[in-house]
């Protein structure tokens, strides 16, 4: 797997690497692939579940590539702490309310205990793929 430090990306020899549209992604000689990009998104989170509440649904998008299968696609979220200042609201989660794709990573909805307007959510998203067969 390749470092990413910011918007440097440290690959091997073998591999191509670029930037399209807020991504970083890299092509490896023997045919696997990575993209990684952070999603910074200001979301109400005020609609009413049975275990809380949770924000529209939230299209990810394209890839920055083509891929020859579906690729693993990795969501991390978390929220600016200065907006929790109740027990449960530093309590951020994501699921995918539609699977990746070849072309796409889907969508998501975000979840939290405590209702909140304007909240400031930072999602990372790493994938993984073969872009070309050997």
């Amino acid at each position: 797997m390749a470092m990413y430090l910011g918007s440097n990306l440290i690959t091997g020899s073998g591999s191509v690497s670029g930037q399209t549209n807020g991504w970083y992604w890299i092509k490896y000689s023997n045919g696997t692939a990575e993209c990684f990009k952070k999603f910074v998104f200001t979301e109400s989170i005020n609609n009413i579940t049975t275990n809380g509440y949770r924000s529209k649904t939230i299209d990810l998008g394209a890839y920055p590539i083509e891929f020859v299968e579906v690729p693993v696609v990795v969501l991390n979220s978390y929220c600016d702490y200065k907006y929790s200042d109740a027990i449960g609201e530093q309590f951020i989660f994501n699921t995918q309310t539609d699977k990746p794709t070849l072309t796409s990573c889907g969508k998501i909805i975000f979840f939290c205990f405590r209702q909140s307007s304007d909240r400031v959510i930072t999602l990372d998203v790493v994938v993984k793929g073969i872009w070309k067969e050997i």
